[in-house]
């Protein structure tokens, strides 16, 4: 028998009086009220995640066989999630008006706990904080799929380079695309970071407004595409502001994306335009997520290895996919930037001869993606293409189908 996740009070009510239940994964609720008593029900294999307990209550559960995954200390982010990251709590602390106020956000606290700032690499974790961080990934897992089943639309995947300025041409064409996708009745999902992540995310929260506000956005944006620095968030604060009244408040239903960043990356901080953030530790929980959730297809624009990863990834979901006669079709790829994926392998990039930089980043790809979609006839998915609207029809076609099989793990019942 599957568990059921109690996430309220009102629901761990109702399962304790149901006669018939069954095991549960109780997360995140203050139990340090309740009678001892509740130790004294069969509570089966039941799992409390983050919850506050007496000590007391956590050795009788204990002597019953329930498992009591505490808060672990040295973690400073609690691990017991109901609900994935928004922007006020990723970014609670900062202040717009106040250069370096972000080292004072929860955001940020993550980032320096788990990575080592000399190496520039995740540190070396003790037995708790590693299992502190897989809990934490795995309450965001289980809370992102919750967050899809409640939105319950295709969703589209928009990879891409973290390092696109605000300035660059594409940067626009993405968010347009992201807007428009988004009036299709699909959900964006980006990897939730800087640069054309950015952009898909704010055309997707730009969706409800019309095409002054987006031309407004972008232009305040534009002057500040260094990710690193204070000016990034402050312009990203004031196009919300502009939007909603004060950049911390709720957004418009229909502005809703996702993003799934990770501190592994944590000097990439979070965009502000992602609605619904599920933030993770472990970027290999992430990068296979971001390709399975994306159940309606995804476009690759211009990235670096990264976004190459994530293609490819993709291209195995849909070459390793069930055959048969009921099996699912492939799901569309989009690689946006026709001659940047196609560069001939012949010619090799050269590095620039003053600073041994190479600037030329197309990639020779297209050989190697076609001998796989020929060996498992998934050619038809893709579509290679320099045209928005292309792109459009491929991944976002009237009406809205139903969702592909792959994304179910991420919406399963509970």
């Amino acid at each position: 028998m599957a568990a059921t996740d109690v996430l309220t009070d009102e629901q761990f009510d109702r399962w304790l009086a149901d006669a018939s239940r069954g095991p549960a994964t109780v997360v995140g609720l203050d139990l340090t009220a309740r009678p001892l008593s509740i130790a004294d029900e069969d509570l089966g294999a039941t799992v409390f995640v983050g919850c506050q307990v007496t000590g007391e209550l956590a050795a009788r559960l204990a002597a019953q066989g329930c498992s009591v995954l505490g808060e672990v200390d040295a973690l400073p982010i609690p691990v017991g999630r109901r609900d994935v990251y928004r922007v006020a709590e990723l970014y609670g602390g900062f202040d717009p008006a106040e250069p370096g106020s972000w080292s004072r956000t929860l955001d940020h606290r993550g980032w320096q706990w788990f990575i080592d700032p000399d190496l520039a690499v995740p540190r070396t974790l003790d037995t708790a904080g590693l299992l502190g961080a897989r809990i934490h990934d795995a309450m965001i897992e289980a809370a992102l799929g919750r967050c899809l089943r409640s939105l319950n639309r295709p969703v589209v995947g928009v990879m891409g380079g973290h390092d696109t300025a605000r300035s660059n041409p594409l940067y626009a064409d993405i968010a347009r695309f992201a807007r428009e996708v988004t009036r299709r009745g699909r959900l964006i999902l980006t990897g939730g970071g800087p640069g054309l992540m950015e952009a898909a995310n704010l055309g997707a929260f730009l969706a409800p407004y019309d095409d002054a506000e987006l031309e407004h956005a972008m232009a305040t944006l534009r002057p500040a595409s260094d990710y690193t620095s204070h000016e990034w968030l402050a312009t990203a604060c004031a196009v919300r502001t502009r939007l909603l009244g004060a950049w911390r408040a709720e957004e418009e239903p229909a502005s809703c994306s996702i993003g799934v960043p990770t501190w592994l990356y944590g000097h990439e901080p979070p965009n502000l335009f992602a609605t619904h953030s599920a933030k993770l530790f472990f970027n290999a929980v992430r990068e296979d997520g971001l390709v399975t959730i994306a159940d309606g297809g995804i476009l690759f624009a211009e990235g670096n290895a990264g976004t190459v990863q994530e293609l490819f990834q993709d291209a195995t979901q849909n070459y390793y996919r069930p055959s048969g006669p009921d099996a699912p079709p492939p799901t569309p790829m989009v690689l946006f930037g026709r001659d940047y994926w196609s560069r001939p392998a012949h010619e090799p990039p050269t590095p620039d001869p003053t600073t041994g930089t190479i600037t030329d980043k197309r990639k020779p790809l297209l050989p190697l993606l076609g001998q796989l979609a020929a060996e498992k006839a998934f050619a038809d998915a893709i579509l290679v293409t320099s045209d928005l609207e292309a792109a459009l029809d491929h991944l976002a076609p009237r009406p809205v189908e139903a969702h592909a099989e792959r994304g179910l793990a991420w919406r399963r019942a509970d």
